[in-house]
């Protein structure tokens, strides 16, 4: 059985989820605070950064499933795998 974790589509996908919503407010309302309060909350999206960074090398580092029972996220996988096609 393959599991949604065990795809590279899906670190990429959390990743990219986990960042955004961590520091979309923070980038919002940047203009509306003053210096001393943007400096103070400034770390919020490097953290949330480096978490995306930590998905990604999981994803990057995934092997392929020994399963071969094709399901609709192997096809979407194997294009990280294989991204040019060859004319």
């Amino acid at each position: 059985m393959l599991f949604i974790y065990n795809t590279s589509m899906f670190w990429i996908i959390l990743g990219f989820l986990v960042y955004l919503a961590g520091s979309f407010f923070i980038y919002t309302f940047a203009d509306n605070l003053d210096k001393n309060d943007r400096v103070k909350f400034w770390f919020i999206p490097f953290i949330f950064n480096t978490i995306k960074n930590i998905f990604f090398s999981i994803a990057f580092s995934r092997k392929e499933a020994k399963d071969k029972n094709i399901s609709s996220l192997s096809s979407y996988d194997n294009y990280f795998k294989t991204p040019f096609n060859q004319l």
